[in-house]
């Protein structure tokens, strides 16, 4: 395993994993607990990015930049103290690498679309071991590919992610039991075919084998539950066995917090 601790060591490394014509993978967080899933069979190396992992604010405030290795919740955590927010993963073990390039969702792509749309920048090294940034100005075909083509155009070793206008976000959390699922989707598309409509709105929603949760957020605080949902309160016949966390003004961070409570801590791998 090659483990660099910044770009110009991340070029190196590719320089001699070319010189020597080794299969490689490139790993961020490493959020699959799979082993083997690599493709690079045992005399392969994985490029292991997770001491790439600052996160830093723009003096501005504009953007944040953010090394392939971070996951989530540090960069949340980080960003909440300064009062900003970049649009990421959904759980705080995820990381930063992964999801940008597989395009990712967040809790407000409705609103903001996906994690990948919000880049203003990334630092990539490319298979020769030269490194250059892509944006809207410089390289913008590798810029529009790494936005969800994956790892196949290169080494992202910096990603430079716009901050968003928003502060706090209406929550509140639904458990329900399994035999309600079927009624729970019905309202869910009546969600979807109204509600939805408000990009403000989302849902995320997830059936277990004993349980099924949905968590409903709205990217802007709110006294009341918000009109958008309102098919989860008007529906009489259906009600939750529990409501894990009332309608709540919460920041992004305090939000990751609370769904990671519910995740092992762990790395996956």
């Amino acid at each position: 395993m090659i483990q660099p601790q910044n770009s110009s060591q991340v070029s190196i490394s590719l320089r001699i994993i070319n010189f020597f014509s080794v299969q490689f993978a490139v790993r961020s967080g490493g959020h699959s607990p799979n082993l083997n899933w690599a493709s690079i069979g045992h005399e392969g190396l994985p490029l292991d990015l997770q001491h790439l992992n600052a996160v830093r604010l723009s003096s501005d405030g504009t953007f944040a930049s953010l090394g392939p290795g971070a996951r989530w919740g540090d960069v949340y955590a980080t960003l909440d103290a300064e009062k900003k927010v970049v649009a990421g993963g959904r759980e705080p073990s995820i990381g930063v690498g992964g999801l940008i390039l597989g395009a990712g969702l967040s809790h407000v792509s409705n609103q903001f679309g996906l994690v990948a749309d919000n880049m203003k920048n990334f630092e990539v090294v490319l298979a020769n071991g030269s490194i250059v940034g892509a944006s809207v100005a410089s390289n913008t075909d590798l810029f529009w590919a790494l936005k969800g083509g994956g790892s196949n155009f290169g080494i992202v070793t910096q990603f430079d992610l716009y901050t968003l206008p928003i502060s706090q976000l209406w929550v509140q959390i639904n458990i329900y039991a399994v035999d309600q699922v079927r009624d729970l989707l019905a309202i869910y598309q009546a969600w979807q075919l109204g509600g939805a409509s408000d990009v403000k709105s989302s849902i995320e929603f997830s059936i277990a084998l004993d349980y099924a949760a949905v968590t409903l957020i709205y990217s802007e605080p709110s006294a009341q539950p918000p009109p958008a949902f309102s098919p989860f309160f008007n529906s009489t016949g259906l009600q939750p066995v529990q409501v894990a966390l009332p309608g709540t003004n919460l920041t992004y961070h305090e939000l990751n917090v609370v769904l990671g409570s519910a995740l092992p801590t762990g790395p996956a791998r």
